[in-house]
Order: C-alpha cells, then sequence, then structure tokens
C-alpha cells in the first residue's frame, strides 16, 4: 500500500519548507521575476479566460485571468516562494511552484519566464484516482549558472510520465466499457 498525503497538505508543507524570506505580497519588493505563458488544452487549442490562482505558502496573493488566447501575464517579486495554479471549468488544474529566493536579485535575469500550461479535460480520467495529477508539474527556481530562473525539466519529465500512465489507464478503462 502506499502512502500519500493529500496535495493540499503537501502543497502546505512545501510552502512551509520553503517560506517566503521577505514581503509575502506583491509589489514589496524593487526585484521582480517577469512571468508570461499560455494555456492550451492536449491538442494545442487554446483555453482563453483560465484563471491563475497565486499563492505564497497557501495564502491567497492574487488572482488573473488568461486573455481570449489563453495567454496571461504577471509580476512575482523575487524572495517569495509561490504556488501558481490554472484552472478552467471541465479540466483538471495544473499548479507549479517558483522559488523566487536567491541571495543576489539584483543580479537575477527577470525574465520573462514562460511557461505553456496544458490542461486535460476532466472527463478524459473518468472513473480514475486522479490525485496525482494535483501534485506540482513544474518546480523554478534560481540557476546560479544561468543567473535566470529555470523549471527543473527532469522533474517535468516525471510529471509528464505520471500523467501519461494516468491517460493510458483512463483509456484502457473505457475501451473495456466500451465492450
Amino acid at each position: 500500500m502506499r502512502f500519500r498525503l493529500p496535495v493540499f497538505v503537501l502543497t502546505v508543507l512545501i510552502g512551509l519548507l520553503f517560506a517566503p524570506i521577505a514581503g509575502a505580497q506583491l509589489g514589496s519588493s524593487p526585484y521582480i521575476l517577469h512571468i508570461t505563458g499560455k494555456v492550451v488544452d492536449t491538442e494545442d487549442r487554446v483555453l482563453g479566460n483560465s484563471t491563475i490562482t497565486i499563492d505564497t505558502s497557501g495564502t491567497f496573493v492574487a488572482d488573473y485571468q488568461a486573455d481570449a488566447k489563453g495567454r496571461f501575464a504577471f509580476d512575482l517579486d523575487i524572495g517569495g516562494f509561490y504556488g501558481v495554479t490554472v484552472n478552467r471549468e471541465g479540466f483538471v488544474r495544473k499548479r507549479f511552484l517558483v522559488d523566487a529566493r536567491t541571495d543576489h536579485p539584483a543580479k537575477v535575469i527577470t525574465g520573462p519566464f514562460s511557461a505553456e500550461v496544458t490542461l486535460s479535460l476532466e472527463a478524459e480520467f473518468a472513473d480514475m484516482d486522479i490525485t496525482d495529477l494535483y501534485y506540482p508539474f513544474a518546480l523554478v527556481s534560481y540557476s546560479k549558472k544561468d543567473k535566470a530562473f529555470i523549471a527543473d525539466p527532469d522533474y517535468i519529465a516525471e510529471r509528464q510520465k505520471v500523467e501519461a500512465a494516468l491517460r493510458l489507464g483512463a483509456a484502457r478503462i473505457r475501451k473495456r466499457q466500451s465492450k
């Protein structure tokens, strides 16, 4: 039997572990990380009017709306730790974590950091336990080597494997049910 922490508990624990050092509120730092992105579905069709919610250590910070073409943009204070959740009705939400802390914020390339977020239809996973999809799909942190914020490609690849395995399992269930 596998032990799993509920996603909310895991997110709060990660947030507490990486609690922001100064100023949890946006706009409190002179150093800003620009985030831009686009929300699409698994067929690469834009998902306009998706909601992007920012929190820090489990506390709500701000909501943003993607435009009709699925594009979004917002700024985060360098020095904080943020959760970013992308949601659209009828789709499985996705979350990524941004550890925007660094020892030398004035030397940071502040972006924009660009993210394409792919959402899957909830109906595609009918009759499946999709708890694993609620874990963050990306971890973004400062790279001293690049002097910029980057997403961990190995972590993303692992999360994509989990999603692909669940998608395959759901397809098998649908195939058995159609017989």
